[in-house]
C-alpha cells in the first residue's frame, strides 16, 4: 500500500537527519528508494532508514504506529515501538520476539540479500559515487564448519550495546535464528 517504489528518486530532507552511526547522506541529495533500502540494511544508516520510512508518504509517526501494529499482527506482546530506527530508550522487545521480528523480515528475499552483502555501492542522482560497508563481521567468517549465514541485522545502542539477530543453517539444512546482545 505504502511502496514507493525501488527506482523512484527520493531527495533528503533535514528532518531526514539521524545523529548516530556514519553519516551517509546529505541534505538535498537524490537516491533511488532501493539506494535506502540497501544502506539501511546493509550499513545501518539510520537517515537511510529514516528516509526510506518517510518516503512512503506516511509521518513518522504513523509509520511507527504501522511497525506496532505488525508487532501485533505477529502476536508480539512484549514489542513497542517509539522511533523507525530503532534508538529510543523507550523501545521494548525480548529476544524470543526479535527472533520472531527476524523469522519474519528474513522470508523477504530482498532483505535476506541486502543483510548478505559487504558492501552496496550506488551513485546518487548527482553522481557522487556512496560505498555502503555491512556492519555484520560474522559476514567475513562465515561458512565455518558446515554453519551458513542466511541473513543477520547487527545494532547498536547505549542501553542495548551491540546487539546482532541472524538465521544460520548448518550442513544437515537445519536452520536456527539466533539474537544476541552484549
Amino acid at each position: 500500500v505504502n511502496n514507493p517504489g525501488w527506482e523512484n528518486i527520493y531527495e533528503i530532507k533535514k528532518e531526514d537527519k539521524v545523529e548516530g552511526g556514519k553519516i551517509n547522506f546529505f541534505t538535498g541529495e537524490k537516491v533511488k528508494i532501493k539506494d535506502l533500502f540497501y544502506s539501511s540494511l546493509v550499513g545501518s544508516e539510520n537517515t537511510a532508514t529514516l528516509a526510506l520510512a518517510l518516503s512512503t508518504g506516511l509521518s513518522e509517526e504513523d509509520f511507527i504506529k504501522k511497525m506496532n501494529e505488525k508487532a501485533g499482527q505477529l502476536n508480539l506482546k512484549q514489542t513497542r515501538f517509539f522511533d523507525t530506527v530503532g534508538l529510543s530508550k523507550d523501545n521494548i522487545s525480548t529476544a524470543s520476539e526479535v527472533a520472531l521480528i527476524a523469522q519474519a523480515a528474513f522470508v523477504k528475499e530482498e532483505i535476506r540479500e541486502a543483510t548478505l552483502k559487504k558492501k552496496y555501492e550506488f551513485k546518487t542522482k548527482e553522481g557522487r559515487p556512496k560505498i555502503i560497508r555491512n556492519t555484520d563481521g560474522l559476514l567475513e567468517v562465515f561458512p565455518q564448519n558446515g554453519i551458513k549465514i542466511l541473513g543477520g541485522k547487527t545494532g547498536y545502542t547505549e542501553l542495548a550495546g551491540y546487539c546482532f539477530v541472524g538465521r544460520f543453517t548448518n550442513k544437515d539444512g537445519k536452520e536456527i535464528i539466533s539474537e544476541q546482545n552484549n
